[in-house]
């Protein structure tokens, strides 16, 4: 088996800018919160034994996760998952329960987190905070107050910015519904497997922390990789025609992003341009024989390399870095506004 690459043995590690640190945050924060309720309203319904702390942390990879609501309308979902499978479970032997059971359990119990969490929105949401920090971060000026352009960006920011914000929650809104989908998969397979195996209530326990653990890791790569593109395309899309930029690899990046450290690209509006030399918003390696030659950035899932642009005079300034205080506090706001 060969090593893992440094990238991907850090994918839990935040970004060294906090305010991109931040946005990672957020974005994984929202399918981490699902998985977990999810996961352990399965347990209540099946009756399975709780599992250890340190190996809820160990699959969350984090302190403490968002507590459940416990309005009424909560309590009835649950009660009403559980009423469900046990009426499906009526002149059933131990052993013998329909698959449809399950999957009807599952699914109650999928959708009610999917709805009450309003993944589609809150990602769409978070998609959009990051386009408008890489806008900041390239030297946009922002004046007006930031949750206002969560909502109204189309108004605020011009059609041609509002065209490729509306990509960005397209993506964001089919990834969740991605992980929607395969969180059922992920939990039938697993029950299934069991089912046909007869054993013991810890086994299945245990597999099912498994799952959710592949779950949440593969979600946390989808959070880190929406993050940077989005952030880059509004970095880019902030800079004029013409300008030049320079790919600053991370500090865990892999060969390919190593081998891009330091290489100059041109900003082309609207693109594409020639691939080799310039850079547009929207380029991206998907389907490239040799993505190096078609460098964007993100290169692979949770690549974190970023743009500097290069000054008039040829040397790099990194823009964030030189970020007006104000911006800053505004950027924040705008980052906590679409995390609720």
């Amino acid at each position: 088996m060969r090593p893992a690459a440094a990238s991907e043995r850090d994918v839990w590690s935040p970004d060294p800018d906090p305010l991109v640190a931040a946005l990672e945050r957020s974005m994984t924060a929202l399918g981490t919160t699902y998985l977990y309720h999810v996961h352990r309203d399965l347990h209540r319904v099946l009756g399975l034994p709780s599992l250890p702390a340190d190996l809820i942390r160990s699959t969350y990879h984090v302190e403490t996760l968002a507590k459940a609501s416990q309005a009424e309308a909560r309590r009835r979902a649950l009660e009403r998952a559980q009423r469900l499978f046990q009426e499906r479970l009526a002149g059933y032997a131990p052993g013998d329960v329909p698959p449809e059971a399950y999957r009807d359990l599952v699914r109650v119990i999928t959708e009610e987190w999917y709805g009450r969490g309003k993944l589609e929105t809150r990602a769409q949401q978070r998609a959009v905070a990051s386009y408008i920090v890489g806008l900041v971060q390239g030297g946009y000026a922002l004046r007006v107050r930031p949750e206002v352009m969560l909502e109204r960006y189309t108004g605020l920011l011009g059609e041609r910015h509002a065209a490729r914000i509306e990509f960005a929650r397209a993506r964001a809104a089919e990834h969740v519904r991605f992980l929607d989908d395969q969180t059922r998969h992920a939990i039938l397979q697993t029950i299934y497997a069991w089912e046909e195996d007869r054993r013991q209530p810890i086994d299945l326990a245990r597999a099912l922390a498994d799952r959710f653990g592949v779950l949440n890791r593969d979600w946390r790569r989808v959070a880190l990789t929406e993050t940077a593109r989005n952030r880059s395309a509004g970095f880019i899309a902030a800079l004029p025609e013409g300008a030049l930029v320079e790919w600053s690899a991370a500090r865990d990046a892999c060969d390919k992003c190593r081998a891009l450290h330091g290489r100059r690209f041109t900003v082309v509006h609207p693109g594409p341009g020639d691939p080799k030399l310039d850079v547009w918003v929207g380029k991206n390696p998907i389907g490239r024989r040799d993505p190096v030659e078609h460098a964007a950035i993100p290169l692979h899932p949770h690549c974190r390399c970023r743009w500097i642009l290069v000054t008039h005079a040829g040397t790099p300034t990194d823009r964030g870095a030189e970020a007006d205080p104000d911006f800053e506090e505004k950027l924040q706001a705008l980052i906590a506004a679409a995390s609720k």
